[in-house]
């Protein structure tokens, strides 16, 4: 039986793989990043392209739209999207009311799902 684990720290996947019952463990190890400077404050964004245009943050009612289109929807559930929405950082952008784009914030930190329907890419919402 296959088990994945993303961005698990070293000591972790080396105590896994001590187990007896384990026979094969894969891993890429990596380096994360925080960007720290500028202060989100100081940023300069953009504006937005499109018709009423708005960035709003996710709600759990989105993650089906999100899981439909996410590359890897077969290792991940669609309740994994509605718990990320619900707990951490996930932002989307809306055109006319309907999502065009999003991000989800991952349990790790990192930028989990970010992405942009078929019917709004080459629009510049990404």
């Amino acid at each position: 039986r296959t088990f994945y684990m993303n961005f698990t720290q070293t000591d972790i996947v080396d105590a896994i793989e001590a187990w007896p019952f384990v026979t094969k463990v894969e891993r890429t190890n990596c380096d994360i990043y925080v960007l720290t400077d500028p202060p989100p404050e100081e940023l300069q964004l953009e504006e937005m392209q499109g018709e009423d245009c708005k960035l709003e943050e996710l709600r759990p009612e989105h993650a089906s739209i999100i899981h439909n289109l996410y590359p890897a929807r077969e290792l991940e559930d669609v309740e994994v999207f509605s718990r990320l929405i619900t707990k951490l950082p996930a932002y989307g952008v809306f055109s006319k009311g309907e999502l065009a784009a999003w991000m989800i914030q991952s349990y790790y930190g990192a930028m989990f799902s970010m992405q942009t329907r078929p019917e709004f890419r080459r629009k510049g919402f990404g």
